[in-house]
This record gives C-alpha cells, structure tokens and sequence, in this order.
C-alpha cells in the first residue's frame, strides 16, 4: 500500500531519506540540542556514539565532523583531530544518557518508557559496583 501511494508521489520517497530527515530535524527550533552525525545515527537505527555526544556537550566545538551537501553529487567533510573521551564513569554516562533520551524521545516519542527502563538498568549496574567495574558497565552499554 506504501508503494502505491509513492509510486504515485515520487516526492514522499524524497521526503524520507536520512539525511533530509536529518536537516529537518537540525533546523526544527523545537529539536534539543544534540550533535548531527549523531542524530542521523538516531535516524538510520545505528548505535549513538555516546562519547561524541559527550564531547559536544562539554566543548565550545559542536562536532569534530562536519558534513554538508554540495548540490546533489558533492558532499564535504571537515574532520576535527580532536580525541575522543571515553565515558566510564555513572555520572558523565548518566549526563550523555539524558541529552541521548530526549534526542529519541524527539523522534521516537512512542519508545520513552523503553529509553528510560534502559536508563534505570543501566544506573542500577553503575551503582550497584564498585567504581573500578565501572568501565565494564559502560563496555557492557556499548554492546548492548
């Protein structure tokens, strides 16, 4: 049934290719504050890169990537040298989480009670181990 209506609306396909879902979203006033590679991670069902999402949120930089369109055959990216700082510890993780959450929560809206029972067990390991296993609860949350 979707196929028939864009077969016969070729602009709808258009409509929702990632990276267009992903302008939309950036330049949306209402969307929070979250970095652009990441949101197209959201976007693509992809893992979002909790340590990239850190850094945005504790530097002046917005993303040591950028990438724009040029035309439709030309596509720039400007890479940053900056290293990434891996999270490992429940407070950094537990920031990075909310500012995750209410990026999904802006597009998901449907998987809130999911996200934040996520939140809830993953805060639960954190804080039922000692702070030298914590870097395996955050390696436990990257595989998950």
């Amino acid at each position: 049934m979707l196929e028939e209506r864009m077969a016969v609306q070729p602009e709808v396909e258009e409509s929702f290719k990632p990276k267009r879902v992903q302008l939309s979203i950036i330049n949306t006033v209402e969307a929070p504050f979250f970095p652009s590679t990441e949101w197209l991670n959201i976007i693509q069902g992809a893992s979002v890169n909790l340590d990239i999402v850190s850094a945005s949120i504790n530097s002046s930089a917005v993303s040591n990537q950028h990438v724009t369109d040029i035309g439709n055959i030309l596509e720039l990216m400007l890479k940053g040298s900056d290293k990434l700082q891996t999270i490992t510890q429940h407070r950094p993780w537990i920031t990075v989480q909310t500012y995750t959450i209410n990026a999904y929560k802006f597009v998901f809206p449907w998987h809130l009670a999911e996200l934040t029972n996520y939140l809830r067990h993953i805060s639960q390991l954190f804080n039922s181990t000692i702070s030298a296993a914590h870097p395996q609860v955050a390696a436990y949350d990257c595989t998950v």
